[in-house]
């Protein structure tokens, strides 16, 4: 398993690199105001509210359901909706663009940081497993 894992989480940390670098050039070219960096703390939150939630109230969990779902949503998804966001040239969706990824950075220190509440959710909220 851990040859699709391990490419996944690959991906995911190269999104990441990625976004710092997009968000450097946003960051030097335009600024980020606090309106964004809101934005974009509240996208983290309500991502890992969401996925925290479907883990508490689903009953049974896959074991290594957290390595894709964690990943996927909070880093990989909000990517790729920066990346489309930013093809538009409106000064809206510029803003989404830039909450998008201060939302990636912001997950990838949380997993990074607090991976017991993000890859061991499954111990830590004591979920009965299937394999």
């Amino acid at each position: 398993m851990g040859l699709i894992i391990y490419p996944f989480l690959l991906i995911a940390m190269i999104a990441v690199i990625f976004t710092l670098v997009l968000l450097f050039v946003s960051i030097k070219k335009n600024g980020v105001s606090l309106k964004e960096v809101i934005a974009g703390v509240l996208i983290t939150v309500v991502i890992y509210s969401t996925l925290f939630l479907n883990y508490k109230y689903g009953g049974s969990a896959y074991v290594l359901g957290t390595y894709f779902m964690f990943p996927f949503y909070m880093i990989l998804l909000p990517f790729t909706l920066s990346c489309v966001a930013k093809a538009f040239k409106t000064e809206a969706f510029r803003s989404a663009s830039i909450s998008l990824l201060l939302s990636v950075v912001y997950s990838a220190l949380f997993i990074a940081l607090l991976n017991r509440y993000t890859f061991g959710l499954i111990d830590y909220l004591q979920i009965p497993k299937h394999y």
